[in-house]
Order: structure tokens, then sequence, then C-alpha cells
């Protein structure tokens, strides 16, 4: 699978607050804390190349600190949802994580919920073609990880994860934002973190406030 590309765009996320995003989107569950996405800071799509030899771009850790400069803040979905169309057209046969990706904006913060985003695809001549356009839910940060890689493997899709969402046949609009391409998330199981790793996602986040990264 490619490193999941996230974006923050709520504009009073200091890197504090980034931080900690980071900390509880890292895999605690299923690994030793592995972390699954690059956190992108740039808006120039060639800044997002692979390095020859290598099949994923380096995940970001939660270490940044007050020197970090977020090119994203205040951005709008269709900004991002462009800039990943440009990474995908200048690198077509490599997957670089632009075609499935999450945004984390003010009301991500406050409901601790995520945009899931993904290239939206069409049945045509008995052929699947992948669209200019994209198809995104708000899931919470507690699923996302699973979310995120059963759409990765192609294991499920948003049909299978959601209700597309409709209003006069139409698709309905966000919160005033006119994007299209909304699903409603259905709840998957939650299941509580196992004790040995619920120790260590408490231990990591200790040291994360003892160096001032929160």
């Amino acid at each position: 699978m490619s490193t999941g590309l996230l974006f923050v765009t709520a504009p009073e996320a200091d890197h504090k607050a980034i931080n900690l995003l980071l900390h509880n989107l890292t895999d605690w569950e299923h690994s030793d804390g592995d972390i699954w996405h690059r956190l992108v800071s740039t808006k120039n799509a060639y800044d997002l190349e692979l390095p020859p030899g290598t099949n994923a771009l380096d995940a970001t850790p939660p270490s940044l600190d007050s020197t970090f400069d977020n090119a994203w803040a205040g951005s709008s979905l269709k900004d991002i949802e462009g800039f990943c169309l440009d990474v995908i057209r200048n690198d077509p046969e490599r997957d670089i994580g632009a075609s499935l990706f999450i945004v984390v904006d003010s009301h991500g913060f406050q409901a601790r919920d995520a945009i899931l985003v993904e290239q939206a695809i069409a049945e045509e001549r008995d052929d699947f073609v992948t669209l200019d356009s994209f198809v995104k839910m708000r899931v919470p940060w507690s699923e996302l990880f699973s979310a995120w890689c059963n759409l990765s493997v192609a294991n499920s899709d948003f049909d299978e994860m959601g209700e597309r969402r409709k209003e006069g046949g139409e698709w309905d609009r966000e919160e005033g934002g006119g994007e299209q391409g909304w699903y409603d998330y259905h709840a998957g199981e939650c299941f509580d973190l196992d004790e040995e790793s619920a120790k260590q996602k408490d231990k990591a986040l200790q040291r994360l406030k003892n160096d001032g990264r929160i």
C-alpha cells in the first residue's frame, strides 16, 4: 500500500495541534505504532515525486516544531482535489497516494473526524475508468485506518462503507461548500485498544508532552 496523504486545512491548527492529530492517527492497534500518512505541506505537485527505486513516500512522525509552515491552512477541499489531480498526472504510472487521501478541517478537529477522499471511477464499455472528480465521506479518527486500508487494497468501496447523499436526485451540498460527491459513512465496529497497545500510545503521548511537541 502507498503512504496515505494527509492535508490539514484548519487555519487555527498550529504544530502542536497537528502533532496531536498525527499521534491519534497512528496505527496503534495493528502494529507497533506505525505511521501510515504523509502530511502534505507543499502546493507544488512535483515535490511529491517518488525517488527512484521507492514505492511509497516517507510518512510524517508527530515531531513538528514551531518552524512548520502549513501551506494548506484555510484551503478548500476543491483546491486539494485539484492539487491531487496534478500529482496523479505528473506520475500516472506510480501510485503516490493522491487518489486516496485524508483532509482534516476545523470541523474535524472539533468532532475528531476526517474527510476520506477517493478519486471517482465509472464503468465504460465493460471497463472502469478514473474520473477527474472525487467521492468523500467523514470518518471518525478511530475508524480511519481501517477504512483507508480497505479502500487502498480494494477490499471495499464507498458504496459498501456508506450511502450516497442525495436530495431531489442530485448530490447534496456539504456545509454550503458546493462540492459534490458526498457519502454518509456507516459506522463500523469500534474496538478498544488492547492493554499493551493502549499503554504504548499513552507513553508516546507523554513523550510528546515532555518534549513540548503538544
